[in-house]
């Protein structure tokens, strides 16, 4: 619904593109679906000098317009609806009613000028949202979804993910990015070796410094759980990552 009304090409960021990157190799290997997300992220650009007449007719624009009427209300820099399910109580065969938060998160490149003359609601920033949608071969479609969505390549999702990361003020979100990380990495069908050696045109050493010092013992243990990896398996990639570029 969401896309038929935008009709216009959008960006897929975060876990789900992650999903859509790993799932074809992981599935083959694993017999089972990689992780999902109740968070769905849109990456859109923004041009830095657009005037307000421009700014009206974005994509932006139409996606928070579509999001309010479908229910979506602002909660701090994300859109929030709460989805209603019926489920059967095991226990009694008694149809339940529950539910549970989707979220959208909007992911913008920066911020023109005359943007909080008419928005007054601002999101997540990352640079890397002008270079995904300004360049086609920095893209990857998702027809399965729709044939207006797409998602970065591996290398730039990848970075995104290692920047997340390092943004994060919760465990489990870290431990979820590291899963990320790892399966980009290793359950791609690019190589680990082409992945990095692409990922460097986009990361600075510093950043990856970072990385590795924000990981710890308790997260790559719990991550390889979830993942269903042997011990030391995200130890071992993350590690050739860190020595590729010099750490």
């Amino acid at each position: 619904m969401l896309m038929k009304s935008i009709n216009s090409r959008i960006c897929l960021l975060g876990g789900w593109a992650v999903y859509h990157t790993v799932n074809d190799y992981f599935s083959n290997k694993k017999k089972r679906p990689y992780l999902g997300s109740r968070d769905i992220d849109f990456g859109i650009y923004l041009k830095p000098m657009m005037g307000k007449s421009e700014l009206i007719s974005t994509t932006l624009f139409k996606v928070l317009n579509i999001l309010e009427s479908e229910g979506f209300q602002a909660e701090g820099i994300r859109y929030r609806k709460d989805i209603t399910y019926k489920s059967k109580d095991p226990n009694d065969e008694k149809i339940k009613e529950e539910s549970f938060p989707l979220y959208i998160d909007i992911i913008v490149n920066s911020y023109p000028p005359s943007y909080s003359d008419i928005i007054h609601q601002y999101f997540f920033e990352e640079s890397l949202v002008e270079i995904i949608c300004g360049n086609r071969q920095n893209q990857i479609d998702i027809p399965e979804i729709s044939n207006l969505i797409f998602m970065p390549i591996p290398e730039i999702l990848l970075t995104c993910k290692i920047r997340a990361i390092l943004g994060r003020d919760t465990h489990h979100k870290r431990v979820k990015d590291l899963c990320d990380i790892y399966s980009i990495l290793f359950y791609t069908v690019k190589s680990f070796d082409k992945t990095v050696n692409e990922l460097k045109k986009y990361i600075q050493p510093d950043t990856v410094i970072q990385l590795k010092n924000t990981i710890n013992k308790k997260m790559i243990e719990e991550s390889e759980r979830i993942i269903g990896d042997p011990s030391g398996s995200i130890n071992t990639v993350i590690g050739n990552l860190f020595n590729e570029f010099g750490i």
